[in-house]
């Protein structure tokens, strides 16, 4: 934290808690490739093709989501 943002925080006694998409990684607040890789696994040992769609679509789904949301991802080190 830079001097300037301790001065804010002491100033006005509140915490910074800038929104994931406004902190410079394209990666804060998206789906952590652990997750996808999850899924991707999960797909794959599916019991059957439409088992298998069904665990795609919802990857793409919750993918999908968490971009969309970043910038309602609030985040305080």
């Amino acid at each position: 934290m830079d001097s300037e943002k301790f001065q804010w925080l002491v100033d006005y006694g509140r915490l910074l808690m800038p929104s994931a998409d406004r902190l410079g990684d394209p990666l804060e607040g998206t789906t952590p490739a652990g997750d996808l890789e999850w899924w991707r696994r999960a797909a794959l040992d599916a019991e059957s093709e439409e088992h298998q769609r069904i665990i795609e679509h919802n990857r793409k789904f919750q993918s999908q989501w968490a971009q969309k949301l970043r910038g309602n991802y609030y985040v305080n080190c």
